[in-house]
Formats: C-alpha cells, sequence, structure tokens
C-alpha cells in the first residue's frame, strides 16, 4: 500500500455509514414529493394550456387547410414565380420528393434487393464494436486490437426507502 497522506473520513464506523444512508433516504423521500407536487402542477398548467389554446390551435389548423385549398385550385398561377410575397406572409409550391415502397414490398425486401445488386452505398450500415463480446476477450487478444481492460473497484450503495418512510411516519 503506497504511503502519503491520509485524507480525514468524516465517517469512522459503519454505524456512521448507516446514519448517512438513513439521511440520504429521507432526503431522497423528500425530492420524490417535491418532485411530485411539481409534477402535479405541471399537470394543471398543460390540461389549463390545452383548454386555453385549443380553439386558437383548431382555427390555426383551419385557416391553413383554407390557405391550402386556395393555393391547389390555384397552382397553375405559380408555374412562372413559385412562390409569392403577401403583407403577412408567403405562400408558394415547393417540390417535395419521396420514396415509398410499393404494395405487398416493405424495407427490409428493398434492404435485399439493393445488396443483391451491389447497391450498397443505399444501405445505411452503422457499425460499432460490441463491447459486451469484446469483454470476453482475453487481455492478449484485446491488446492486438488496441484495447485495454480496466478493472477497479467502483463503490456503490442504496439505500432503503421504504425503512425511511417508515420511520418518518414514527417520528
Amino acid at each position: 500500500m503506497a504511503r502519503g497522506k491520509q485524507s480525514e473520513c468524516p465517517l469512522s464506523s459503519m454505524f456512521d455509514v448507516d446514519e448517512n444512508l438513513s439521511e440520504l433516504a429521507r432526503l431522497q423521500r423528500q425530492v420524490q414529493e417535491h418532485e411530485a407536487l411539481a409534477n402535479e402542477q405541471i399537470d394543471r398548467i398543460k390540461a389549463d394550456l390545452a383548454v386555453n389554446t385549443e380553439p386558437m390551435l383548431d382555427t390555426m389548423k383551419r385557416l391553413g387547410a383554407e390557405i391550402e385549398e386556395f393555393l391547389m385550385l390555384h397552382k397553375d398561377e405559380f408555374e412562372e414565380d413559385r412562390t409569392r410575397e403577401l403583407n403577412f406572409g408567403r405562400v408558394g409550391f415547393r417540390r417535395a420528393t419521396s420514396i415509398g415502397v410499393r404494395t405487398r414490398i416493405n424495407w427490409g425486401m428493398v434492404v435485399e434487393s439493393l445488396k443483391k445488386r451491389g447497391l450498397f452505398g443505399c444501405v445505411i450500415t452503422k457499425e460499432a464494436p460490441d463491447k459486451t463480446e469484446l469483454a470476453k476477450l482475453t487481455d492478449e487478444e484485446l491488446s492486438m486490437l488496441g484495447c485495454i481492460r480496466r478493472v477497479k473497484d467502483k463503490a456503490w450503495w442504496e439505500t432503503n426507502v421504504v425503512k425511511a418512510a417508515e420511520e418518518a411516519v414514527e417520528s
């Protein structure tokens, strides 16, 4: 064991550790209560927002549909200039292209067809090392791959929230 300046730990026994766990559990419970209250308030605010804005959103949807319908009826007026500037905004047409699959065909079948035809550039492949599988290799094999295995003891703790809650009720 390396010698050096020892840090002063405020805990000197398992009893002290247990006291800290008790305090942590109590604080976790209090935080959860505050979060629950906040979530209730947020839910009420969201409900009020939905009630207050629903008529406006419905009107906005209707107005947008009316504009789109008008534009579709007057599409021939947009052959030269695809966009028209108005006082309160712009309207027009954009070319939108999408690729879909025919009936009884799914994207998996398309991917297989692309591979068969050698069109690998049309297939997205995300490659990444599988760390679970890498962990099964020996240190020597990892080293040949340019990897290292790091092993360290990591301290952990968990609180007994139920017991802390019971004690909170008793006191």
